[in-house]
């Protein structure tokens, strides 16, 4: 089972990924063609050359559920759980503070439990502190972008000889509706941690690609009204690897919204700037291998 934390970082999380809510008006459209993770020129900082290590999750939830759902008016009742999944490490082009992981169960099968984010947020390149954000859904469909739990925990991080080592302070942990679950419940998060484990250790096939898949990051930001959509939105895109994918740019009418696009983390110098109100269709095709990153930042 899983859980959540009602971070700042959660709630941005599913801010992205949400859908709008309201039709705007589009001045052009900007689509980037990407056959799928190609050449990159940054590596994160964080896990530097540790691409395709396994990690062991463990930790213990403690909190209370609720048959009614969300905004439940019943008396809840006390619920535990206990966090045991694997997780692939994919170490891209992200952002230098980011590292991204693959989660699955613990099973005989390699069954995909969802994905996690770990955020560095100050230390040395061998000790240093941040977050492990988690968002976790039975009948893992990487498509559907719906995730019913979602776990966020600060913590130490510890890489030493090529080993990852982290242990939480604490966190917190969230289950809504999604799929076949209609309950609600929160939890305290308890003796979290992460460390590095070898492919024969694994509850499934040692021969598991690591990573499965290769992975697109999309960030947006905007300047307030000046906002527009990416399509698809992310956080975090899976894809198949020598398989194309689309992202269409909006920006909405303002009456004019401009954007500036970034690759593969690099944020200072953008590959593209839009500034007209004309409609345009741009095309960007990676060199298939690796992992990617796009910033779409609307002005």
């Amino acid at each position: 089972m899983y859980v959540t934390k009602k971070s700042k970082e959660v709630r941005d999380f599913k801010t992205r990924r949400s859908n709008m809510k309201k039709a705007i008006m589009c001045i052009g459209v900007f689509i980037i063609l990407f056959l799928v993770v190609g050449v990159y020129t940054v590596q994160a900082e964080v896990t530097g050359g540790l691409n395709g290590t396994w990690l062991k999750f463990t930790g213990k939830l403690q909190g209370m559920e609720f048959a009614d759902g969300p905004e439940s008016t019943e008396a809840g009742k006390d619920d535990n759980y206990s966090i045991k999944l694997y997780g692939c490490l994919v170490d891209g082009p992200f952002y230098s503070n980011q590292f991204f992981v693959q989660l699955y169960e613990k099973e005989k099968t390699a069954t995909r439990a969802g994905l996690a984010v770990f955020e560095k947020s100050a230390g040395t390149s061998e000790k240093f502190a941040g977050w492990f954000s988690m968002e976790l859904m039975q009948g893992y469909d990487p498509d559907s972008g719906i995730y019913s739990t979602s776990v966020s925990a600060p913590g130490e991080m510890k890489i030493k000889n090529d080993k990852i080592n982290f242990k939480g302070f604490g966190g917190q942990a969230e289950r809504e509706p999604a799929g076949s679950y209609t309950n609600y419940a929160l939890y305290g998060l308890k003796n979290f941690k992460a460390k590095t484990t070898t492919a024969k250790n694994l509850p499934f096939n040692e021969d598991t690609p690591c990573p499965a898949r290769n992975i697109i990051q999309v960030v947006k930001t905007d300047m307030g009204v000046r906002t527009g959509t990416v399509t698809p939105a992310g956080p975090w895109v899976s894809v198949p690897s020598n398989v194309s994918q689309e992202f269409a740019i909006t920006p909405a009418v303002l009456p004019c919204t401009f954007f500036r696009v970034y690759i593969d983390g690099n944020t200072e110098t953008p590959y593209y700037t839009y500034e007209s109100c004309e409609p345009i269709t741009y095309t960007y095709t990676f060199t298939p291998g690796f992992n990617h990153s796009i910033w779409v930042k609307f002005y």
